[in-house]
């Protein structure tokens, strides 16, 4: 859950890819999200999340839970996939389910190294009704301009930044202004 710090009440979720393996358990994204990427699975996954997210979505619905903005995060292999907006409109079209119910994570460092391959995308996208946020942010080097110039929405703070906020006061002051910086580009902090 997505909770806000001003309310206390969940103001959306984060969808959390696992795989419960039949000899190994229960495996973290850690353990096998490098293999499906060099095995070119992780394109095919993420649809089937998108697929499996908008199940759950009716689901909610149907039990008369209240709307909540589900964020997952996509790969830039994804983004770059061929016909990956057409592909994300269709799951949602044929599922029922608004794009506005969406907010796509993003990792700072593949954004910024890949910006102009995914901009377009970040737009169409957009108008679907899917939002996006910058997740890790802080690991990478985005520049102000290109933060401005993108649908972004949310900043996800980099939880090495945010581990010794209590008992680091550089740490702390590093999230401050982060998270005054966030909010002066008028966006959401996570």
């Amino acid at each position: 859950p997505r909770v806000s710090l001003r309310t206390g009440k969940i103001v959306g979720v984060e969808a959390l890819l696992r795989w419960l393996h039949p000899e190994r358990g229960m495996l973290m994204p850690g353990d096998f999200i490098s293999a499906a990427r060099h095995s070119g699975l992780i394109v095919p996954m993420g649809y089937w999340a998108m697929n499996r997210l908008c199940s759950y979505i009716l689901q909610m619905n149907e039990k008369g839970i209240a709307p909540l903005r589900i964020s997952m995060n996509v790969s830039h292999e994804q983004f770059v996939a061929p016909k990956f907006v057409s592909t994300i409109e269709s799951i949602l079209n044929s599922m029922n389910v608004s794009g506005e119910r969406f907010e796509f994570e993003l990792a700072e460092t593949e954004l910024v190294d890949n910006l102009a391959s995914i901009t377009h995308e970040m737009q169409l996208l957009e108008k679907l009704g899917i939002r996006f946020a910058l997740d890790d942010f802080g690991t990478g080097f985005s520049s102000l301009p290109q933060l401005q110039q993108l649908p972004i929405t949310s900043l996800k703070l980099d939880s090495s930044h945010v581990q010794q906020v209590t008992e680091n006061d550089d740490s702390a002051n590093v999230v401050r202004a982060m998270i005054y910086l966030a909010h002066g580009l008028e966006l959401k902090v996570v």
